[in-house]
């Protein structure tokens, strides 16, 4: 799911109205190495 989102343009740095936390924080507080690895991969294609 997180790979979908992505391709059709999420932004996992983007901070959430409900929990104040971005997409990227959750995983790493929650420990979803997998998200975690497809955030990097996204910020580096777009040079964040």
């Amino acid at each position: 799911m997180t790979a979908f989102l992505l391709a059709r343009g999420a932004d996992p740095t983007r901070r959430s109205s409900s929990t104040g936390m971005s997409a990227e924080e959750l995983a790493r507080v929650s420990g979803h190495w997998l998200a975690m690895e497809l955030f990097e991969a996204w910020k580096r294609e777009r040079g964040r």
